[in-house]
């Protein structure tokens, strides 16, 4: 017990070594600005007005009444005080590799290993975006209840009782409230109950007197917390479709989307074992305005993570292998981009839990690997102490650098286009810094710049786009989504979303005619049934100011004569 002390006040001091940093540091102009900075009600603090906001709001995409109470929370404490919002990120942060650190002590007895997993854990340069990002609040948070959820199904799993499972619920949908990212939870239960707790049992559908389950009693057992998951998903969907995050497959094709998920996977592994040139956003493959990736290198990741699968597999006598991997594999599956939402390819900070299953099959492998040679333990002890200290200092180096970049909007924009130097959106997101600290030349170069970048493409031309929404600058996302359809007409989601911000404007003529086109252009896709209920409401309301007008019906040329009536009423 004491020992586990001593280790657990040693991960404290090295993340607050690398991490501490921030509590010197500025809100950022990404995102912080929504979720705090221009946010009255969250600035308010803790109010009822508030309260019933943060459970009724699906702003910035997410239904996450959780993260929205937490930031208040530190308004009502804080204020508008940047290094108070750090500071409650750095301690959330400090409890996740806490818990994780516990939850693998305490069901492998591997003090060792989990200590080492957890700092790993704690220092990644890939978690510096999680943890330095006010904004990104929603993944520390989430990731604090999801691992008490799993620290409560231990207790389920190995004693029973309904009160445990209802606690198991109850910390799931605090976690999924935080952020939806907890969503494959039930399937890592399920893993779970293969190792380290393997209470599989392959024969029968009765529990054996060591309280193990065949797998189908196992899945059942899991229904409820399923349902729940299920729950968030639809939410979550729905709400960013509703705000027009959620791409369409004219946008971004399946195709475009299944390679970059099969890159993606393999990217996120390099970037574990090497964390160099990390930035705040990776722009798709569409947007690349470099060179897209190249076929050979979509079919040496795909070929990749098949080997390593039925490499681990194989091993099945090595369980921890398969379970880390298919820890890895499924807890990112929510974000490799089959369901492309905004613009990025990639983010570090999807690699929060993830990278947690890499984490253990590499060190429970290394551990093996030891006692194999324990004749020779004595020799390489030392040698193996070095090491692990060496790449915990490096990776803990690196990550320390990385934090530095998160100081300001200056720095962090800076430093992206230093990593992809033809980012449009960073060079726009520079622009309006510099434009706020009088710098009007840089201001003017780097917006021209941004510009010119996006006119190469119309899926950087509808991000942008979207990122003006998200700012509130309707007009500039109306100009965007405009120069869209003026060159491609029969973009659908681009007619969808002028249609949606034209209906915030309250110009109903103009929300009409771009609907019409949406359904017309784009019958299938996913917003076109949002689009037809859309013109069936205002259909219905001009039909009662004018009996027996003609009303469009995915006729675009009788569109203009149904809105000069209308206008005229």
């Amino acid at each position: 017990m004491k020992r586990n002390l001593i280790l657990c006040l040693i991960l404290i001091a090295a993340t607050t070594a690398v991490f501490g940093q921030v509590i010197s540091f500025d809100f950022v102009h990404y995102d912080d600005n929504a979720y705090v900075t221009d946010n009255g009600l969250v600035q308010a603090g803790l109010t009822m007005r508030g309260l019933s906001w943060a459970f009724a709001t699906y702003h910035q995409g997410y239904w996450q009444p959780v993260t929205w109470l937490s930031h208040m929370l530190d308004c009502e404490i804080f204020g508008v005080n940047a290094g108070g919002h750090h500071a409650t990120n750095v301690a959330l942060h400090i409890i996740n590799s806490l818990l994780l650190f516990g939850l693998l002590e305490t069901l492998t007895t591997r003090r060792w290993c989990s200590v080492i997993v957890a700092a790993v854990f704690a220092i990644h340069p890939l978690h510096v975006e999680s943890v330095a990002w006010v904004a990104e609040r929603k993944d520390v948070l989430s990731t604090m209840f999801g691992l008490a959820a799993l620290w409560a199904y231990v207790g389920y799993a190995r004693r029973g009782g309904a009160g445990r499972y209802v606690l198991t619920a109850a910390l799931l949908a605090l976690g999924l409230m935080a952020k939806p990212m907890l969503v494959t939870w039930p399937i890592v239960m399920l893993l779970l109950d293969f190792w380290p707790i393997e209470r599989m049992c392959p024969r029968g559908l009765d529990a054996d007197k060591t309280g193990k389950k065949h797998i189908a009693l196992l899945v059942i057992e899991k229904i409820p917390l399923l349902a729940i998951c299920i729950a968030s998903s639809v939410i979550t969907f729905l709400n960013q479709q509703a705000v027009s995050t959620v791409a369409s497959t004219v946008t971004v094709p399946m195709m475009s989307r299944l390679d970059n998920a099969a890159y993606s996977y393999v990217w996120y592994m390099a970037k574990a074992i090497w964390p160099t040139n990390l930035a705040v956003l990776y722009t798709h493959p569409l947007m690349n305005f470099d060179q897209p990736i190249p076929d050979w290198q979509i079919f040496v990741a795909m070929a990749l993570l098949a080997g390593v699968t039925a490499m681990f597999i194989a091993g099945r006598h090595r369980r921890y292998a398969i379970f880390g991997w298919l820890w890895y594999l499924v807890t990112l599956a929510p974000m490799i981009g089959i369901v492309q939402v905004d613009m990025q390819a990639r983010a570090d900070r999807y690699t929060y839990i993830p990278l947690i299953g890499l984490f253990i099959t590499v060190v429970w492998g290394g551990a093996d690997l030891l006692i194999r040679m324990s004749s020779r333990w004595r020799i390489i002890r030392p040698a193996v102490t070095v090491l692990v200290v060496c790449v915990l200092f490096a990776y803990g180096a690196v990550a320390w650098q990385q934090v530095k970049y998160w100081r300001n909007s200056a720095t962090l924009f800076e430093h992206a286009l230093e990593s992809a130097p033809n980012n449009p959106i960073m060079h726009i997101k520079l622009a309006d810094v510099l434009a706020q600290q009088d710098k009007s030349e840089q201001a003017i170069e780097h917006h021209q710049k941004g510009i010119s970048l996006a006119l190469k493409s119309l899926v950087a031309y509808f991000n942008m786009g979207v990122q003006y929404n998200y700012q509130g600058d309707i007009d500039n996302a109306i100009s965007c989504f405009q120069q869209i359809v003026n060159t491609h007409p029969q973009r659908a989601d681009a007619h969808y979303a002028l249609a949606k911000l034209f209906e915030q404007r309250g110009k109903i003529p103009e929300t009409i005619y771009h609907l019409e086109f949406a359904v017309t252009y784009g019958p299938k896709e996913n917003f076109a049934d949002d689009a037809r209920r859309s013109l069936k409401l205002y259909f219905d309301a001009m039909k009662e100011k004018m009996p027996g007008a003609p009303v469009p019906r995915s006729n675009i040329e009788t569109v203009w004569l149904a809105i000069d009536e209308y206008q005229q009423v």
